[in-house]
């Protein structure tokens, strides 16, 4: 017995999920049969027969009856589907409902009774029929709210298998699309470039890149399909690219990290850092003479990436696409969204990290 409105709000711990029920065939069957079946089992119209008006009086007023025990009913139900999760909290809300359905059902189905025999034709109140009216109406009600129950669990259900499967889309496209992004032509492009240049110019400082090089392309490769990986395995996989980066310009980029002397438990979905640092040297200025300086700190639970914004003469064309992309997948991973802020001539980027208790 539920309002057909869905809510739009937020999910919190009860669960708000599916409100809404297609139960229009349910009720204009169900109130015309329970509005016309109490006075005919119980006998609350006699004797009154058909062929007087005081008859049909009596059913329009046990039909008018039966529209409000059933939305009154139904309202109550919304309310502790709200209040009342069925998984976290099932005692409580069969109590309740068992309560707030009596309260309100037995009371108004005896006055509605008796006062049809005080203001009705008949005048003389018939007890037996008053009870047996207000107990057909009270095992009625119960068992339709169990209809409506079972309809939530199992609507509750099938949304919840909609839920994961729409989640595991999302996840594996955002892996492709993240995978694609770590692996793009310019970042593959530029690894290159690099990589030709110091071959001619320092041989030793070409192995040292291409050994960076191959540990970023398998960190990527094996982290793929993994949702989470542990702090201190991103902070060796953010060494190595920082290494290759530092290669690429030797005196134009600084790279502090600070806080990480103790990581343990923590967890962060993999190639954070270093889609983060490839942002910073694709959209900023880089020279000798003004070196750009990239900080990652670490502070509880928090992982801050910060780099100066600098004014360069022909920008990139910036899709957000990477950064759209980490948002989501914080959201779906750790649950809580990243921060992005732009203001005070800096970019930072404020990541949540989830925590392994058992580690």
């Amino acid at each position: 017995m539920i309002n057909a409105t869905e809510s739009k709000g937020t999910a919190t711990p009860a669960r708000h999920r599916v409100r809404g029920v297609r139960d229009r065939l349910m009720r204009a069957l169900g109130v015309p049969l329970l509005g016309l079946s109490i006075p005919q089992v119980t006998g609350a119209l006699k004797p009154l027969t058909w062929e007087q008006p005081g008859y049909w009086l009596g059913v329009v007023l046990f039909l008018v009856f039966a529209f409000v025990v059933w939305q009154g009913n139904r309202w109550i139900l919304l309310q502790l589907r709200d209040r009342f999760d069925w998984l976290q909290r099932p005692r409580q809300r069969i109590a309740a409902l068992l309560v707030a359905t009596f309260l309100y059902t037995v009371p108004s189905t005896l006055v509605a009774v008796i006062l049809w025999y005080k203001l009705g034709p008949i005048g003389e109140v018939n007890w037996a029929a008053v009870i047996s009216s207000t107990f057909l109406v009270e095992i009625s009600v119960i068992g339709v709210t169990n209809i409506y129950e079972t309809w939530f669990l199992v609507t509750d259900r099938f949304e919840d298998r909609l839920r994961l499967e729409r989640n595991e889309r999302r996840r594996v496209e955002m892996e492709l699309n993240g995978l694609k992004s770590q692996l793009a032509p310019h970042f593959l492009f530029n690894c290159l470039n690099t990589l030709n240049v110091l071959i001619a110019e320092d041989p030793a400082a070409a192995r040292s890149f291409t050994q960076n090089m191959a540990s970023v392309c398998r960190y990527l490769l094996e982290q793929q399909r993994r949702e989470l990986v542990p702090l201190h395995e991103e902070r060796d996989f953010f060494d190595a690219y920082a290494a290759m980066a530092r290669l690429r310009f030797p005196t134009g980029l600084q790279i502090d990290v600070v806080g990480f002397e103790s990581t343990a438990g923590l967890l962060i979905p993999p190639a954070s850092l270093q889609l983060l640092l490839e942002n910073a040297i694709k959209h900023n200025g880089i020279s000798d003479k003004a070196p750009l300086k990239v900080t990652v700190t670490l502070e509880g639970d928090t992982l801050t990436f910060s780099n100066p914004l600098r004014f360069v003469p022909d920008p990139p064309r910036s899709t957000q696409v990477g950064l759209k992309n980490l948002r989501e997948r914080f959201l779906l991973t750790v649950g809580r969204e990243l921060i992005v802020d732009k203001s005070g001539g800096c970019f930072r980027v404020v990541l949540p990290l989830a925590r392994n208790y058992a580690a």
